[in-house]
Protein backbone atom coordinates (compact mmCIF):
# COMPACT_ATOMS: atom_id res chain seq x y z
CA UNK A 1 0.00 0.00 0.00
CA UNK A 2 1.36 3.40 -0.97
CA UNK A 3 2.15 5.97 1.69
CA UNK A 4 -0.67 8.55 1.83
CA UNK A 5 1.53 11.02 3.71
CA UNK A 6 3.33 11.96 0.48
CA UNK A 7 2.51 12.08 -3.22
CA UNK A 8 1.74 8.51 -4.20
CA UNK A 9 0.29 8.07 -7.70
CA UNK A 10 0.17 4.32 -7.08
CA UNK A 11 -2.94 4.89 -4.94
CA UNK A 12 -4.85 6.04 -8.00
CA UNK A 13 -3.61 3.06 -9.99
CA UNK A 14 -4.85 0.82 -7.16
CA UNK A 15 -8.30 2.42 -7.24
CA UNK A 16 -8.49 1.93 -11.00
CA UNK A 17 -7.31 -1.67 -10.65
CA UNK A 18 -10.03 -2.40 -8.08
CA UNK A 19 -12.64 -0.89 -10.39
CA UNK A 20 -11.39 -3.13 -13.20
CA UNK A 21 -11.67 -6.23 -11.02
CA UNK A 22 -15.17 -5.21 -9.98
CA UNK A 23 -16.13 -4.69 -13.64
CA UNK A 24 -14.90 -8.13 -14.63
CA UNK A 25 -16.80 -9.75 -11.77
CA UNK A 26 -19.98 -7.96 -12.84
CA UNK A 27 -19.58 -9.17 -16.41
CA UNK A 28 -19.06 -12.72 -15.17
CA UNK A 29 -22.14 -12.46 -12.94
CA UNK A 30 -24.32 -11.16 -15.77
CA UNK A 31 -23.01 -13.89 -18.06
CA UNK A 32 -23.91 -16.60 -15.53
CA UNK A 33 -27.37 -15.14 -15.00
CA UNK A 34 -28.22 -14.69 -18.67
CA UNK A 35 -26.82 -18.00 -19.86
CA UNK A 36 -28.61 -19.75 -17.00
CA UNK A 37 -32.04 -18.58 -18.16
CA UNK A 38 -34.50 -21.02 -19.59
CA UNK A 39 -35.10 -20.96 -23.33
CA UNK A 40 -38.47 -19.30 -22.74
CA UNK A 41 -36.88 -16.55 -20.65
CA UNK A 42 -34.16 -16.04 -23.24
CA UNK A 43 -36.82 -15.69 -25.91
CA UNK A 44 -38.43 -12.85 -23.92
CA UNK A 45 -35.25 -10.72 -24.10
CA UNK A 46 -35.10 -7.89 -26.64
CA UNK A 47 -31.44 -8.65 -27.34
CA UNK A 48 -29.98 -12.12 -27.36
CA UNK A 49 -28.10 -13.05 -24.19
CA UNK A 50 -24.90 -13.62 -26.17
CA UNK A 51 -25.18 -10.20 -27.79
CA UNK A 52 -25.77 -8.48 -24.44
CA UNK A 53 -22.72 -10.16 -22.93
CA UNK A 54 -20.52 -9.29 -25.91
CA UNK A 55 -21.60 -5.64 -25.83
CA UNK A 56 -21.03 -5.46 -22.09
CA UNK A 57 -17.56 -6.95 -22.41
CA UNK A 58 -16.73 -4.51 -25.20
CA UNK A 59 -17.89 -1.51 -23.16
CA UNK A 60 -15.96 -2.62 -20.06
CA UNK A 61 -12.79 -3.03 -22.13
CA UNK A 62 -13.25 0.48 -23.54
CA UNK A 63 -13.64 1.89 -20.02
CA UNK A 64 -10.58 0.05 -18.74
CA UNK A 65 -8.46 1.15 -21.70
CA UNK A 66 -9.42 4.76 -20.99
CA UNK A 67 -8.64 4.37 -17.29
CA UNK A 68 -5.30 2.73 -18.07
CA UNK A 69 -4.36 5.77 -20.16
CA UNK A 70 -5.41 8.04 -17.31
CA UNK A 71 -3.43 6.01 -14.76
CA UNK A 72 -0.30 6.24 -16.90
CA UNK A 73 -0.74 9.99 -17.25
CA UNK A 74 -0.99 10.30 -13.46
CA UNK A 75 2.09 8.10 -13.00
CA UNK A 76 4.17 10.21 -15.36
CA UNK A 77 2.74 13.57 -14.34
CA UNK A 78 4.32 16.08 -11.97
CA UNK A 79 3.49 15.74 -8.29
CA UNK A 80 0.93 18.34 -7.14
CA UNK A 81 2.52 21.11 -5.12
CA UNK A 82 5.98 19.81 -5.92
CA UNK A 83 5.23 16.61 -4.00
CA UNK A 84 4.66 18.44 -0.71
CA UNK A 85 0.94 17.71 -0.50
CA UNK A 86 -0.36 14.33 0.70
CA UNK A 87 -2.23 12.10 -1.70
CA UNK A 88 -5.97 12.51 -1.40
CA UNK A 89 -8.29 9.94 -2.91
CA UNK A 90 -11.72 11.12 -4.06
CA UNK A 91 -14.58 10.34 -1.71
CA UNK A 92 -17.74 8.39 -2.32
CA UNK A 93 -18.50 4.70 -2.51
CA UNK A 94 -17.23 4.36 -6.08
CA UNK A 95 -15.00 7.28 -7.10
CA UNK A 96 -13.94 5.72 -10.42
CA UNK A 97 -17.56 5.21 -11.48
CA UNK A 98 -18.28 8.83 -10.56
CA UNK A 99 -15.21 9.93 -12.53
CA UNK A 100 -16.41 8.16 -15.68
CA UNK A 101 -19.88 9.66 -15.36
CA UNK A 102 -18.46 13.14 -14.89
CA UNK A 103 -16.19 12.71 -17.89
CA UNK A 104 -19.13 11.85 -20.12
CA UNK A 105 -21.15 14.74 -18.72
CA UNK A 106 -18.35 17.23 -19.34
CA UNK A 107 -16.94 16.11 -22.66
CA UNK A 108 -19.40 13.97 -24.64
CA UNK A 109 -22.14 14.95 -27.07
CA UNK A 110 -24.53 13.00 -24.84
CA UNK A 111 -23.69 15.25 -21.89
CA UNK A 112 -24.33 18.47 -23.77
CA UNK A 113 -27.90 18.89 -22.59
CA UNK A 114 -27.05 18.43 -18.92
CA UNK A 115 -23.91 20.53 -18.79
CA UNK A 116 -25.26 23.19 -21.15
CA UNK A 117 -28.02 24.07 -18.73
CA UNK A 118 -25.60 25.27 -16.06
CA UNK A 119 -22.58 26.20 -18.18
CA UNK A 120 -24.63 28.61 -20.25
CA UNK A 121 -25.37 30.67 -17.14
CA UNK A 122 -21.68 30.96 -16.30
CA UNK A 123 -20.61 31.73 -19.85
CA UNK A 124 -23.32 34.34 -20.25
CA UNK A 125 -22.17 35.97 -17.00
CA UNK A 126 -18.60 36.17 -18.33
CA UNK A 127 -19.85 37.77 -21.53
CA UNK A 128 -22.00 40.26 -19.60
CA UNK A 129 -18.95 41.39 -17.62
CA UNK A 130 -16.18 41.22 -20.19
CA UNK A 131 -17.51 41.12 -23.76
CA UNK A 132 -17.09 44.86 -24.28
CA UNK A 133 -13.51 44.71 -22.97
CA UNK A 134 -12.77 41.72 -25.22
CA UNK A 135 -14.07 43.50 -28.31
CA UNK A 136 -12.15 46.67 -27.44
CA UNK A 137 -8.96 44.67 -26.92
CA UNK A 138 -9.41 42.88 -30.22
CA UNK A 139 -9.96 46.16 -32.06
CA UNK A 140 -6.87 47.77 -30.52
CA UNK A 141 -4.61 44.73 -30.78
CA UNK A 142 -4.33 44.32 -27.03
CA UNK A 143 -4.44 41.05 -25.11
CA UNK A 144 -7.83 39.55 -24.37
CA UNK A 145 -9.23 39.87 -20.83
CA UNK A 146 -7.97 37.25 -18.40
CA UNK A 147 -10.41 34.84 -16.77
CA UNK A 148 -9.60 32.44 -13.93
CA UNK A 149 -11.73 29.33 -13.43
CA UNK A 150 -11.08 27.89 -9.93
CA UNK A 151 -12.24 24.37 -9.23
CA UNK A 152 -12.51 23.74 -12.96
CA UNK A 153 -13.19 20.00 -12.69
CA UNK A 154 -12.22 18.40 -16.00
CA UNK A 155 -11.66 21.83 -17.55
CA UNK A 156 -14.70 21.92 -19.81
CA UNK A 157 -15.91 25.31 -18.61
CA UNK A 158 -12.36 26.67 -18.97
CA UNK A 159 -12.25 25.32 -22.52
CA UNK A 160 -15.54 27.02 -23.35
CA UNK A 161 -14.34 30.33 -21.89
CA UNK A 162 -11.12 30.12 -23.89
CA UNK A 163 -13.12 29.25 -27.01
CA UNK A 164 -15.02 32.51 -26.64
CA UNK A 165 -11.83 34.48 -27.05
CA UNK A 166 -10.70 35.07 -23.48
CA UNK A 167 -7.28 34.40 -21.98
CA UNK A 168 -8.33 31.66 -19.57
CA UNK A 169 -6.42 29.96 -16.77
CA UNK A 170 -7.84 27.25 -14.51
CA UNK A 171 -6.98 25.20 -11.45
CA UNK A 172 -8.32 21.99 -9.88
CA UNK A 173 -7.38 20.42 -6.54
CA UNK A 174 -8.87 16.95 -7.18
CA UNK A 175 -6.05 14.94 -8.72
CA UNK A 176 -8.07 12.59 -10.90
CA UNK A 177 -10.22 15.41 -12.26
CA UNK A 178 -7.12 17.46 -12.99
CA UNK A 179 -5.46 14.65 -14.93
CA UNK A 180 -8.70 13.84 -16.76
CA UNK A 181 -8.63 17.44 -17.97
CA UNK A 182 -4.99 16.98 -18.95
CA UNK A 183 -5.95 13.86 -20.90
CA UNK A 184 -8.45 15.90 -22.90
CA UNK A 185 -5.87 18.63 -23.46
CA UNK A 186 -3.44 16.09 -24.89
CA UNK A 187 -5.88 13.98 -26.93
CA UNK A 188 -8.97 16.16 -27.33
CA UNK A 189 -8.19 17.09 -30.93
CA UNK A 190 -9.32 13.61 -32.02
CA UNK A 191 -13.12 13.22 -32.17
CA UNK A 192 -14.39 10.20 -30.24
CA UNK A 193 -10.86 9.32 -29.13
CA UNK A 194 -12.40 7.76 -25.99
CA UNK A 195 -15.70 5.89 -26.31
CA UNK A 196 -16.42 5.11 -22.67
CA UNK A 197 -19.71 3.82 -21.26
CA UNK A 198 -19.95 4.67 -17.56
CA UNK A 199 -23.32 3.00 -17.04
CA UNK A 200 -22.39 -0.40 -18.47
CA UNK A 201 -22.44 -2.00 -15.01
CA UNK A 202 -25.98 -0.76 -14.27
CA UNK A 203 -27.85 -3.98 -14.91
CA UNK A 204 -31.23 -3.09 -13.42
CA UNK A 205 -34.37 -2.60 -15.50
CA UNK A 206 -33.36 -4.72 -18.47
CA UNK A 207 -35.78 -4.63 -21.36
CA UNK A 208 -37.98 -7.57 -22.26
CA UNK A 209 -39.78 -8.22 -25.53
CA UNK A 210 -43.11 -7.23 -23.98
Amino acid sequence: MADKRKWAPALYAEAIHHYGEHSRREVARVKRNLMGLSNDDKASLVWKAEDQIAKMEEAVQANLAFLATLAELIRQGPAPGGGKHPTEMPGGSNPIQALLQTFVREWSAEGDGERGECHALLLDAVEDHLKAQKEEAAASGKAAPKVLVPGCGMARIAFDVQSRGYDCSACESRVMHYFAGELIRKTGDKPEAHRIQPFVLNTCNRFKAQ
